[in-house]
């Protein structure tokens, strides 16, 4: 977590816009690379260095990796079901994450891991759907 808190804390964007693109498409499935496409052009910022960035606060996104270092908290009392999707090709819901998850909701946490990065929903987007689908029952109607 400290590695990506430092990574965050040392984010200087990009030159241009292009480059921008490039460097967030990189690795990225065409799907996915649609997504974040899309997703920086509507949000990029021109800041007054000149230089291009997200729009996001840093020091929320170093709390909140500083905050994922601690054990899970408990979910014990939540009464309902939970339907977890972690990326699998990414570490960062780890097993001793399912394991607490387990441990407080038993038979009511359903796990399916996806074949995705990060954003789960740009790289499996009908894997996600379908599996929403599933778990909240045939006759619920999703947009697509």
């Amino acid at each position: 977590m400290l590695e990506v808190a430092e990574e965050t804390r040392r984010d200087d964007g990009w030159p241009s816009r292009d480059q921008a693109f490039e460097e967030r498409t990189e690795g990225l499935s065409e799907d996915a690379a649609r997504f974040a496409i899309a997703d920086a052009e509507e949000v990029l910022e021109r800041g007054e260095d000149g230089r291009w960035r997200m729009p996001y606060c840093r020091p929320a996104v170093i709390t909140a990796w500083s905050e994922m270092a601690y054990p899970p908290a408990s979910v014990a009392a939540f009464p309902g079901e939970l339907l977890l999707l972690p990326a699998g090709r990414e570490d960062v819901v780890g097993p001793h994450v399912i394991e607490a998850l387990r441990a407080d909701l038993g038979d009511r946490l359903t796990v399916q891991e996806m074949d995705a990065g990060h954003m789960v929903y740009w790289d499996a987007f009908e894997d996600t759907v379908d599996a929403l689908r599933r778990f909240l029952g045939a006759g619920v109607g999703l947009r697509e």
